[in-house]
């Protein structure tokens, strides 16, 4: 099974990978149940929305990170996603073709 995970906070193990500081981490949840999902054997793709630039592919313990390049000025705007962010969603989900798909 395929799960794609839509997320606006940096794990802790993408800041890790990416030799960021710890300032950076803001959903420290994240991890642990990422790594519980990935000992059930679930094919796991975590995709974090970030700011243009910013964009990464990376795996840390059996779970794929995807960094998406949004908008220079947030991912929404008046309650609105924002079209760029939007369009770059639906491009990773054609992409990534998850059996499930988790946004928080």
């Amino acid at each position: 099974m395929k799960v794609l995970w839509l997320i606006s906070d940096l794990p802790r193990a993408v800041v890790s990978a990416r030799g960021g500081s710890s300032e950076e981490v803001k959903g420290s949840w994240i991890d642990g149940l990422a790594a519980a999902i990935a000992r059930q054997k679930l094919e796991v793709e975590i995709t974090v929305l970030c700011i243009v630039g910013n964009e990464f592919d990376i795996t840390v313990s059996g779970v794929r990170y995807i960094g998406v390049a949004c908008s220079r000025r947030g991912l929404c705007k008046a309650g609105k996603v924002r079209q760029g962010a939007e369009r770059r969603i639906r491009e990773k989900v054609l992409e990534i073709e998850p059996d499930v798909i988790h946004v928080h």
